[in-house]
Order: C-alpha cells, then structure tokens, then sequence
C-alpha cells in the first residue's frame, strides 16, 4: 500500500483572511491536516474540515522583534 499524499503552502494575503485565493479555500475545506503559524488570521481555520487536524508551529519570525521584521 502506498502512503502518498500532497502537500499545498496556502499564503492567505496582506493580513486580511479574505484575500485568500479560491484554490487555498478549496484545499483548507479538502485537506486532513493544517499547520499553520501566528501569522494566520484564526478566522480562516473556520473555512477548514471540521475533522482536519489543526496543529500550531512555531516559526523564526515570532522570535525577531517587531521592528526587525521586513
């Protein structure tokens, strides 16, 4: 048996949940598992399977200060 899958990196626009494109929608409310980072607005968690797994990750960026960041 084969346990193979895909892997989508969904960038979810400026800081607004809305600006996410339809193809990320579509894979949010596909996929079985969602790693996400702080940079995510919480709203677009609410678009995924309800039986996805919904795991945090820590990113660099969190531990630079704010005024560093580009």
């Amino acid at each position: 048996m084969s346990n193979s899958g895909k892997v989508f990196l969904i960038g979810a626009g400026c800081g607004e949940y809305d600006l996410i494109t339809l193809r990320g929608m579509r894979a949010l409310e596909d996929c079985d598992t969602i790693i996400y980072d702080s940079l995510i607005d919480k709203r677009l968690l609410d678009f995924c399977n309800e039986n996805a797994e919904k795991s945090p990750w820590a990113s660099a960026a969190e531990n630079i200060p704010f005024s560093r960041q580009i």
